[in-house]
């Protein structure tokens, strides 16, 4: 089993690595991969993509609180590249991972034996990044604070108003 550190819960992996037997990846999430998650555009996913993001958000909000930095520093390093993108294998500098494996990985979360856990997951990556994102505490988001977020992944700002009109509820 994989243990989801900070939130003692455990995801099903009974033979190690799995192989994902389901639909093969689009291209469009394919690209949506890419932009999302290979930062340096090197053709594979590694921990200095995840690294660099943690440093975006560092310097996009550097008066954060030292507790909301370190739980950002797990969410980035231990959450989404140590548990998710290698799913607890090796994890050191050097590992790369391709876009095949990275959605095998992935895909084993949403494994209905997974699925509970990966929720829970789920919820405390949303409300950390809420947290962030939600500078002046009022329990919203405007459409500035969602470009920050959108900056975090390095996405262009002529997103913005699209993606911001697809979640906003008070329309």
């Amino acid at each position: 089993t994989r243990t989801y550190t900070g939130l003692s819960q455990t995801m099903s992996d009974s033979n190690g690595v799995q192989k994902y037997d389901g639909p093969k990846l689009s291209v469009l999430w394919l690209r949506k991969m890419k932009t999302f998650f290979d930062s340096m555009g090197t053709g594979y996913i590694q921990k200095a993509d995840f690294e660099r993001r943690l440093n975006r958000v560092k310097n996009k909000f550097p008066n954060m609180s030292f507790k909301l930095a370190k739980r950002f520093e797990h969410i980035f390093l231990n959450i989404l590249w140590g548990e998710m993108a290698t799913r607890g294998g090796d994890t050191g500098d050097s590992r790369t991972i391709d876009f095949d494996e990275f959605a095998n990985n992935i895909s084993v979360n949403l494994r209905s034996e997974n699925l509970p856990v990966f929720e829970q997951v789920l919820e405390y990556l949303v409300l950390s990044f809420f947290k962030l994102i939600d500078v002046n505490k009022d329990f919203g988001i405007t459409v500035d604070e969602f470009e920050d977020f959108l900056f975090i992944f390095g996405l262009p700002e002529v997103h913005v108003k699209n993606g911001f009109e697809s979640i906003d509820i008070n329309r």
